[in-house]
């Protein structure tokens, strides 16, 4: 496995920053999800045509790869034109990640709303996710819908998964979600082993009524050595991408301590 770093716990690093810090911590990759407090990169002229070459130079010389890049596109609503810009910012997306190198694009279902019923919501994202994946599977990339929103348990993940059948379309496994939500990890790894592209890795203590408080890798509840022997045994051989959440909750432990002790503790987990 190789082992990443998202940009969602360094909400205030300049890319270059992003790059130094990472390639100093021995990070190998870089999952992009905003920079310098921007979410959408595509504004930012470091992504644009003019200069998003140079940008995969200097990130090449560092030693660092784009892992993913992650958007937070949503297909639940049931206004159709809200689906159809969501698959639009999700499709402009996809030369942006080929300039970067990068085969993996990240999206959620999304909630389902109130009073909306559940299998015709499905459906919508089910229809949307069949889109999107023809058109990445032209392209070399797939789309990855991760265990989040109204779609985190497994069962939930494959009704709008395994019919679109796809290379364009797989999971990311965020290791908490389903677990937090009470699915054993290994019920989540065997049921969406075949489909699991990506791998979001965090750690949190559990608390009643499915509270949680992030902590530091190691420090939570998450069964995380668990995982990590399941994806080996499964031969999951992709990026291990750690998700700090500085961005959504400002008190949490700088990047500066978390990233350096995240990456020492994710080789621990994934040594022979």
């Amino acid at each position: 496995m190789k082992l990443a770093a998202s940009t969602l716990g360094c909400p205030e690093w300049s890319l270059e920053q992003v790059i130094q810090n990472l390639s100093s911590f021995g990070y190998q990759g870089v999952e992009i999800r905003g920079i310098a407090g921007e979410s959408d990169i595509t504004k930012l002229p470091e992504f644009s045509p003019p200069k998003i070459e140079e940008t995969r130079s200097r990130l090449e010389k560092a030693g660092l790869e784009v892992a993913c890049l992650s958007m937070s596109s949503r297909f639940s609503s049931p206004e159709p034109q809200k689906r159809q810009d969501n698959i639009d910012s999700a499709l402009s997306h996809i030369p942006v990640a080929k300039a970067l190198g990068s085969s993996l694009i990240r999206i959620f279902g999304g909630n389902i709303p109130e009073g909306v019923d559940r299998m015709e919501c499905a459906a919508w994202v089910r229809n949307s996710l069949k889109i999107l994946s023809e058109a990445a599977a032209k392209e070399g990339i797939t789309f990855v819908l991760e265990t989040h929103d109204s779609f985190i348990l497994a069962e939930d993940v494959l009704e709008v998964v395994e019919p679109v059948a796809s290379p364009g379309l797989g999971v990311l496994w965020d290791v908490l979600h389903p677990f937090r939500l009470g699915e054993p990890i290994e019920q989540t790894a065997q049921s969406l082993g075949p489909y699991v592209r990506h791998i979001h890795i965090k750690d949190a203590k559990l608390h009643k009524e499915n509270k949680h408080t992030l902590t530091l890798l190691g420090e939570g509840d998450v069964p995380l050595q668990e995982a990590m022997n399941l994806l080996k045994d499964m031969g999951y051989d992709g990026w291990l991408s750690f998700e700090w959440e500085k961005r959504w909750h400002p008190e949490l432990p700088a990047p500066e301590t978390a990233f350096p002790q995240a990456i020492k503790f994710m080789r621990r987990l994934i040594a022979p």
